[in-house]
């Protein structure tokens, strides 16, 4: 089954403030943030590594011994930047350093999303997020920059809209949504 053509029905931006002037005005859309990949083509393998030991994934662990509803969840992994990834980098020709940055930037959204939402106005709820919502408290609480984080939508149907968020949400469990069913 290809589905290429939902494509055209989504939009990639950073999650600066900046950005709510590239944003449609009135357009319903399924949104989520995600942590940015943002790796400076000069320092690629620290950053990657820096990245992967602070944000980049969530661990969870869990044991028959408990009820299957307890788990601890960690973000980050102890395990350093290393193996063929690694091997890669080192061997990148500084030539093409920039675009292996900037397609990070874009690939960002094959990350675990942070938070996922819904909305009628996409312009008018990025603007919330950075008053009262995801990023403010990104940045009050974990001292993070808007600017370190993606920003993806897919533009829907109003009606199809609260659905698409609801079941993400129960499926994906982003650890930022208040927001369970």
């Amino acid at each position: 089954m290809d589905l290429s053509a939902f494509v055209s029905n989504c939009r990639v931006y950073t999650a600066e403030q900046s950005t709510i002037e590239l944003l449609p005005k009135n357009q319903a859309a399924v949104y989520a943030f995600y942590d940015l990949f943002n790796f400076p083509s000069t320092t690629l393998i620290d950053s990657i590594d820096q990245f992967k030991t602070k944000h980049a994934r969530r661990i969870t662990l869990r044991t028959d011994k408990l009820p299957s509803m307890v788990s601890l969840q960690l973000r980050g992994c102890a395990d350093r930047f290393r193996g063929q990834g690694r091997k890669l980098c080192q061997t990148l020709r500084v030539a093409d350093a920039q675009e292996i940055r900037n397609e990070f930037l874009f690939l960002s959204f094959l990350n675990e999303p942070l938070y996922i939402g819904k909305t009628e106005d996409l312009r008018t709820r990025f603007s919330a997020h950075h008053d009262s919502g995801f990023l403010l408290k990104m940045k009050a609480e974990y001292q993070r920059s808007p600017d370190e984080f993606l920003f993806f939508a897919f533009f829907c149907r109003p009606e199809h809209a609260r659905l698409l968020e609801s079941v993400l949400i129960q499926i994906i469990n982003p650890p930022f949504c208040d927001q369970k069913t």
